[in-house]
């Protein structure tokens, strides 16, 4: 609502303007911002966030302040009370010299005696009547000197033939928002001034333009001819374009027009139709061209399906096409090729569009194109990303806001965007992209405003901004943006930027965020919604101009975090290390045993000699069962055996012993069970027994095996899988035991018998 207020004032006030080219400038911002409100009040919730600075800055382009009032260059309103009623209380607020007098507002039933220097007079918003002779005698002194005349948002309901008649030198008139009909107007325009120029009839409920009040406007200069926001369903501009020769501004808007029929007309600059309900484009080339002269043409909030160009391609001036707010589906080839000045194309809030042909908006001509919030997506099969830019080359705005991009690739965005290098200004919000494109870096080094509010990026690129030199406004406030370093913002980039935006991102406040909280406190001159809406994400309304830290907790932070860094490396890697040791600690014993008494080399030059003929190997557990069974009727043939568990030396170092006694002896014999995987010491013999077994390859018994018992899956070690899968070993059998089999093939592997 802010905003259609301040679109209100700024309606009211030009009528006030004297000057026929500041009046012309006028009519054509109101008419763009006319629209331009309509198209905010439909804008999401988050984009109203801006909506006070620009009411500020649209009020501040026409002169006046938000209350309506006009602003001097120190931008207070220069209005002095002027006008005293009968009961001495000031009515009516005049300038400084006299000749602008606002008695607006004040419930005033009659015009009171103005200054006689008044040349322009604001008596809307009051509760007049009538127009007749008498009810303007107060100022009837004016009749050679008013030039501007505003009695709007009254009740006038009765306006005398020929009243205005003597009002020689009026050139502004605007009556809209009161009770007439078009025989009113008719009276009103009877006689009317030939210096008129402007007319304003809007908002007066009227079912037909006033036709009737066409010849009495013929001899006018009359250029301006508002009309809006009434309730015509019909029109022919025969009469009008007849009537008015000198017509170069017609505003029809706000209407239910459904059917227009278009006449020529050599002077009309900019037509209006906009927020009517027609279902089609114009027929503006129809048997020639009507409006030879015509740069300004407004379709918007129509119900518009087909986007007909070629009913307009041939207005050869057109600068400016709005065609906003319809029911287009498709955007066609070449659609915009035809025309030949166009600079302009405002293409928003359609939310049928859907395809976006190749070469779509192909025109060397075109400056400015507003392709925003039609939620389209931008797709393959819907847009070619490729091409439709392809041919606008002269491309200095760009507005893809509020559709959705998150599908666009680097190289897709490169597509898009390496043929418009001339770009100054480029609006990519609210379109859920993930990240920075790199092609706006590499292709658009002529970038002096960059929108991207309102996504899903989350970092920024290192260097991402360098290319950048030109950049002077920066929007990437509500994205989700954690930190941002120097990288990010190097002091060569920030150093030329006059504006940023950065707020609305979930800032994590701890000492990777100290470089950007310094400088926004260097820059808060340049920072938007800062400090209010800066936050810390993880602190619940902690600003983060409010969060307190310093270069020295810092550091004394990361000191204390490397530390703990390398404490935890170093106990992890030393974790790590005794694991491996323990896990192959036996192989890492006889590795080293194997190195100190070089026992390869031993084993191969050593000799026959032996002081054993059999080394045997058991786990504890088999003690009775190898002894008494096996080693008993061994050393019974003769045969001088070593059992670690009986012959160790006790007080010597096990490993060395059994490595010197198995070297020492002709053959090994080692005796598996279940408890032989548990053996550590039993592994270490299996290991070196195997080893010598393979060095020693020309003797195949000087390693037996014999299976004790069946051995559990669980417990088939690597070493024990290695000795019995060839299936090369004896069996024990305890119900069998003086079994001669076992014996005579122990004793063939043994050489005994």
């Amino acid at each position: 609502m802010h905003v259609i207020c301040v679109i209100g004032f700024i309606s009211a006030f030009i009528v006030f303007e004297v000057s026929g080219v500041n009046f012309k400038q006028s009519v054509r911002s109101h008419v763009n911002d006319t629209a331009g409100s309509n198209r905010i009040k439909r804008l999401p919730k988050v984009l109203k966030r801006y909506a006070n600075r620009h009411d500020v800055s649209i009020a501040n382009k026409f002169g006046v302040s938000r209350n309506g009032n006009e602003l001097t260059n120190g931008n207070e309103p220069s209005r002095v009370p002027c006008v005293n009623s009968t009961t001495n209380q000031s009515v009516c607020l005049c300038s400084s010299d006299g000749t602008f007098t606002d008695c607006s507002r004040r419930n005033l039933t009659f015009f009171p005696i103005v200054p006689l220097e008044t040349k322009t007079l604001n008596m809307s918003g009051n509760s007049l009547k009538n127009l007749d002779q008498d009810s303007l005698t107060n100022i009837s002194t004016l009749s050679k000197s008013l030039k501007s005349l505003d009695i709007s948002k009254n009740n006038i309901s009765y306006i005398e033939n020929g009243s205005l008649s003597n009002f020689t030198v009026l050139k502004i008139l605007n009556v809209s928002v009161n009770h007439i009909s078009n025989i009113a107007i008719e009276n009103l325009t009877s006689g009317i001034s030939t210096q008129l120029e402007h007319l304003i009839l809007e908002g007066l409920q009227l079912k037909e333009l006033p036709y009737l009040s066409m010849p009495h406007l013929n001899n006018t200069r009359l250029s301006t001819f508002s009309v809006k926001n009434n309730s015509i369903r019909k029109v022919s501009t025969t009469d009008v374009f007849q009537s008015l020769k000198k017509l170069k501004y017609l505003d029809l808007s706000f209407n239910s027009i459904r059917h227009i029929l278009i006449e020529h007309s050599e002077s009309l600059e900019s037509f209006s139709l906009s927020s009517n309900e027609l279902t089609g484009i114009p027929h503006c080339c129809k048997n020639g061209t009507k409006f030879p002269n015509l740069t300004w043409l407004f379709l918007d909030d129509n119900c518009i399906h087909d986007l007909h160009t070629d009913r307009l391609d041939c207005l050869d001036k057109l600068e400016l096409l709005n065609i906003s707010a319809t029911k287009i589906r498709r955007v066609s080839t070449n659609s915009f090729a035809g025309f030949k000045s166009l600079q302009r194309l405002t293409l928003e809030r359609t939310d049928s569009l859907r395809y976006l042909e190749p070469y779509a908006f192909n025109s060397s001509s075109l400056e400015r194109v507003y392709i925003r919030f039609n939620d389209l997506e931008f797709t393959s099969e819907q847009v070619d990303t490729a091409t439709i830019l392809q041919l606008c080359r002269g491309l200095v705005k760009l507005d893809l806001s509020g559709n959705w991009m998150p599908m666009l690739n680097n190289t897709l965005w490169d597509y898009l965007l390496r043929n418009v290098s001339n770009l100054i200004y480029l609006d990519i919000s609210y379109s859920g992209i993930l990240f920075l494109p790199e092609a706006i870096p590499n292709n658009l080094l002529k970038l002096q405003s960059l929108h991207v509010t309102d996504n899903a990026i989350d970092f920024i690129p290192n260097g991402y901004f360098n290319p950048l030199i030109e950049l002077k406004t920066l929007y990437l406030n509500g994205n989700r943006l954690t930190t941002i370093t120097e990288q990010d913002f190097p002091p060569s980039f920030t150093y030329h930027l006059d504006f940023i935006n950065v707020a609305y991102n979930p800032f994590v406040c701890n000492c990777d965020l100290l470089w950007f909280i310094e400088f926004t406190n260097k820059n808060k001159h340049k920072m938007d919604c800062y400090p209010t809406e800066y936050e810390c994400s993880k602190i619940r309304r902690k600003l983060i101009s409010q969060f307190k830290i310093n270069k020295k907790s810092c550091l004394l932070r990361k000191e204390t975090s490397k530390i703990i860094k390398c404490t935890c490396i170093a106990a992890l890697s030393l974790i790590l290390i005794m694991t491996v040791v323990y896990r192959y600690r036996w192989r890492l014993r006889y590795t080293l045993y194997f190195l100190n008494f070089n026992r390869r080399k031993c084993s191969t030059n050593r000799g026959t000699v032996y002081t054993h003929d059999v080394y045997i190997s058991s786990a504890h557990a088999n003690f009775n069962t190898v002894y008494y069974k096996i080693i008993m009727e061994l050393e019974s043939k003769g045969l001088k055996v070593y059992f670690p568990h009986r012959d160790g030396m006790p007080g010597t170092m096990v490993l060395g012993d059994c490595l010197d006694r198995i070297d020492n002896s002709k053959r090994v014999i080692l005796c598996l069970s279940n408890a032989y995987s548990h053996d550590n010491l039993c592994e270490f013999e299996a290991h070196m027994a195997l080893e010598r077994s393979l060095i020693e390859h020309g003797d195949s018994n000087a390693l037996i095996v014999i299976v004790l018992e069946e051995i559990c899956s669980l417990n088939v070690t690597k070493i024990i899988h290695k000795l019995i899968r060839t299936g090369d070993y004896l069996i024990w059998d305890e119900n069998h035991a003086s079994d001669n089999l076992f014996w005579r093939q122990l004793g063939e592997r043994m050489e005994i018998i």
